[in-house]
């Protein structure tokens, strides 16, 4: 499975899904703490936006990425055509990590952390149907595998 032209893709899916299971880990902790001093339930309902977020990625994503494939694919020797949108999500996404971790670091209103970790969570989902359908193309005997190992 392992190809020196598709470790890149592994790397970029891997990382995104890491950073967002991170934040997802992280914000528990600090939101339990002043400035936020929230209890059980309150933490579970901050989750509701980020929920929404991430459905409506998957379906952005997947959409997005089987328009590309259409418009860039050229009768399906360009399997590239599926991440011709991804660079500008990844530096967004990169963007947003940061800006969650400065929002918790100094204790930024509660719609800061919240913002930022849905936008994490909109450009995870919305990675994950364009890399996985990606891999697929390229190695379609082994499709389950890729989508295996992407999500670790």
């Amino acid at each position: 499975m392992f190809d020196l032209q598709l470790a890149p893709y592994f790397a970029i899916g891997g990382l995104s899904f890491a950073v967002m299971f991170t934040t997802l880990t992280v914000s528990p902790i600090f939101l339990a703490k002043p400035p936020y001093s929230l209890n059980a339930s309150e933490i579970g309902l901050t989750y509701i936006p980020i929920g929404i977020c991430m459905l409506a990625g998957s379906f952005f994503g997947g959409t997005l990425s089987d328009a590309s494939y259409a418009r860039l694919g050229k009768g399906g020797r360009c399997h590239d055509g599926r991440l011709t949108w991804l660079l500008p999500v990844i530096w967004i996404m990169a963007a947003a990590a940061v800006g969650f971790g400065l929002t918790l670091q100094h204790g930024v209103h509660l719609a800061g952390p919240i913002v930022f970790q849905s936008v994490l969570g909109f450009g995870d989902s919305a990675l994950a149907p364009a890399i996985t359908g990606f891999l697929g193309s390229c190695r379609p005997a082994q499709a389950g595998a890729a989508g295996s190992v992407l999500l670790f």
